[in-house]
């Protein structure tokens, strides 16, 4: 009876182990608002923090009356200094790889482009970026492992 208990005890850590892993790598769902596009009264697609910047993937849409779920339509990079607290609303598009998978947000203004590249917790390991290029040339990029989006 001891083994017994024993391994069923350590089966039990070990599968809580992986749900709290996959679960703290998954982005949140539902409710989740990032304050800077709740600010522009936009709904939260992507939501990250670097050291430097706050920046969101903010969108406009409707709700289908079909299936009751909200359809994005159009889409807008919030990005906002932690240092100044400046910020930037620009159109954004959005790209979808498959293989692998990564969902990848860009908007530009002038000769910068600002992007969101997530893999949106899909993988085995899953990670979001963000990165600003100058002339087509990264001057910044960030990885981060914690955020969230629909």
């Amino acid at each position: 009876m001891n083994k017994i208990n024993y391994l069923l005890s350590i089966t039990s850590l070990v599968i809580w182990s992986g749900i709290t892993t996959i679960t703290s790598q998954v982005p949140a769902l539902a409710g989740d608002v990032s304050p800077l596009c709740k600010n522009r009264n936009m709904e939260t697609e992507v939501a990250i923090n670097t050291e430097e910047f706050y920046a969101s993937i903010c969108s406009t849409g409707y709700i289908d009356r079909s299936s009751g779920c909200y359809i994005s339509n159009k889409y807008f990079y919030v990005g906002q200094s932690r240092k100044t607290a400046e910020s930037i609303t620009l159109p954004a598009t959005r790209q979808l790889q498959e293989s692998p998978y990564l969902l990848i947000y860009k908007a530009k203004n002038g000769n910068y482009t600002y992007q969101i590249a997530t893999t949106r917790g899909y993988g085995g390991n899953p990670w979001t970026s963000l990165s600003v290029f100058n002339k087509s040339k990264r001057s910044y990029h960030r990885k981060v492992n914690s955020y969230y989006g629909l």
